[in-house]
């Protein structure tokens, strides 16, 4: 409505700033016609249940303050209302990005209306980032060089930056939850397509129903056979990768295309996920990241490691220190002979390397629980797909850099 006016020149005679001529003036017959039309345009722009409270109104000034009187927030315990849902509301998991901005800025944008103070640039970007899910923590960490609190001058393009990034990482997510979810679907029919073909009953049913398992002849523990015993198929794994490094280290003779290959196999990061995402591989056999200023202590090398796509250089090797979550509890991680290869989308974190290390990766019910040589629980990730050496699975974990400042539980 202000819009409105405003393109016709008539706002002026609304809010009093054009006063009514005196009585015998020659300007006040054009008064009276602009001020005449002002009041038709705001009566046809209201509803008829409004009508009868401005029908009385002699001049567009006096209806514009009536509905000011009756409509305007202005309620010291509407503002208090606006502002706790603002300030204090959270978004779910299962919701759209779409809909969790279009909520608060609804909310912002009322709280705006009444008073430019009462939602500045700043509160927006800041509202925003803390409505966000626990399970945003490590994405909102990449947003911190985009805040400043000091040059007010700079809040209108911080808060454009941080809503735009916030609505990518919405959608990828997204998007990410829609494949893996087809993923999903996908592997339950091969299974029970397999179970069909086999004659087995993937319910849970089968012909050797009934018949108790006994003790397990390798680590002597009930309830399960020797050739299904998790210990062996453990031990056997590392007597290979011992063998494989042993042998790679006897081959230093050979000629030059042979020298500084890496033991470690790369499985080809999704362009889904973010540079800032760590991807637990049950298949890979070192750490690696793509990203130089992750490293606290780093050393230059020559190296190749296999990836999908053929060998892949790595660059440098280092240490990288990081937090891991568990729930509302983080726990530092120490990451040693970390790989340094720039090509490389993500941040893979090798579960042999955690293995040979004294710690242990669990995979059960589409999850990896890792845990410290102590027995405890670090982190657990849910499967997200497959590479072509094992399984993956996303990880909440956040790198400390030089810069990076984190509280620890």
């Amino acid at each position: 409505m202000e819009d409105l006016l405003g393109e016709l020149e008539l706002m002026e005679y609304v809010d009093g700033t054009k006063a009514k001529p005196s009585t015998g003036a020659s300007s006040l017959t054009d008064w009276q016609k602009s001020d005449r039309k002002a009041r038709g345009i705001i009566r046809r722009c209201v509803d008829d249940t409004v009508m009868t409270n401005i029908l009385a109104c002699e001049t567009s000034s006096d209806v514009w303050t009536q509905l000011k009187q009756l409509y305007e927030v202005a309620d010291i315990v509407a503002i208090i209302e606006l502002r706790r849902n603002f300030f204090s509301h959270r978004m779910l998991d299962e919701t759209r990005i779409d809909d969790h901005v279009c909520t608060m800025r609804s909310w912002y944008d009322q709280l705006h209306a009444i008073d430019a103070n009462l939602a500045t640039d700043f509160d927006w970007a800041i509202a925003l980032i803390a409505s966000l899910p626990l399970s945003w923590d490590v994405f909102i960490q990449t947003l911190r060089p985009l805040l400043t609190f000091q040059d007010k001058t700079k809040w209108p393009d911080m808060a454009k930056q941080v809503t735009s990034s916030v609505m990518a990482e919405g959608q990828r997510k997204e998007q990410r939850s829609v494949e893996a979810g087809l993923l999903a679907k996908k592997n339950t029919a091969a299974v029970a397509t397999f179970g069909r073909l086999n004659g087995k009953n993937t319910s849970g049913g089968s012909g050797g129903q009934g018949k108790r398992k006994g003790e397990c002849n390798y680590c002597h523990k009930m309830g399960h056979w020797e050739r299904e015993c998790r210990k062996k198929k453990a031990d056997q794994e590392k007597k290979k990768e011992t063998a494989h490094i042993a042998s790679t280290g006897e081959q230093g003779d050979q000629d030059q295309s042979d020298q500084g290959g890496a033991v470690a196999f790369v499985a080809k990061a999704p362009s889904s996920f973010s540079s800032h995402e760590w991807i637990a591989d049950s298949g890979a056999g070192s750490h690696i990241v793509g990203n130089r200023a992750y490293f606290s202590t780093y050393e230059p090398a020559s190296e190749v490691v296999q990836g999908i796509g053929g060998d892949v250089p790595i660059v440098g090797r280092g240490t990288i220190r990081a937090i891991i979550r568990n729930g509302n509890k983080t726990n530092k991680l120490l990451l040693r002979n970390v790989a340094h290869v720039p090509s490389f989308a993500g941040n893979l974190l090798s579960c042999k390397v955690i293995d040979f290390a004294g710690g242990a990766c669990l995979f059960k019910g589409r999850r990896c629980t890792i845990y410290a040589p102590n027995g405890r629980t670090l982190g657990v990730g849910p499967k997200i797909g497959d590479s072509a050496k094992g399984s993956l699975y996303l990880m909440d974990i956040l790198v400390i850099t030089p810069t990076t400042q984190v509280a620890v539980a």
